[in-house]
């Protein structure tokens, strides 16, 4: 007796493996994928949510009292700029808590060199 793959004659002689359709045996594959997949991202190590790199530490307060600083002026330019200030302060922070600390830099930097009280 032949099976369906590639006229190989089964030991069997049954051809067990031929009888179940092929979208049955392709829908178990990705069931044992899916399942593997979440096996493993359960048990990828991640950020602690608490951890802040201590690089930020000095940065991050003067970047907040920069930010108060524009908080506190009733000027319609800096009500205008606040959206960004806030943007940058939390992508600072969250480059901070991803140790990118480099990166978080830039924008702490921006915060702090005075470019938006120049754009009055």
């Amino acid at each position: 007796m032949r099976n369906c793959l590639n006229g190989v004659q089964s030991r069997t002689g049954t051809g067990s493996y031929a009888r179940v359709p092929r979208a049955v045996r392709f829908g178990a594959l990705a069931v044992v994928a899916i399942g593997a997949a979440c096996a493993i991202a359960s048990i990828w190590p991640r950020v602690p949510s608490g951890s802040f790199d201590l690089r930020c530490e000095g940065w991050d307060r003067t970047a907040a009292a920069a930010v108060v600083a524009l908080i506190t002026e009733r000027d319609a330019m800096v009500d205008r700029q606040l959206g960004d200030v806030v943007f940058r302060l939390r992508r600072a922070r969250k480059n901070c808590r991803h140790n990118l600390a480099a990166l978080a830099w830039f924008d702490y930097q921006a915060l702090t060199d005075g470019r938006f009280k120049k754009l009055r």
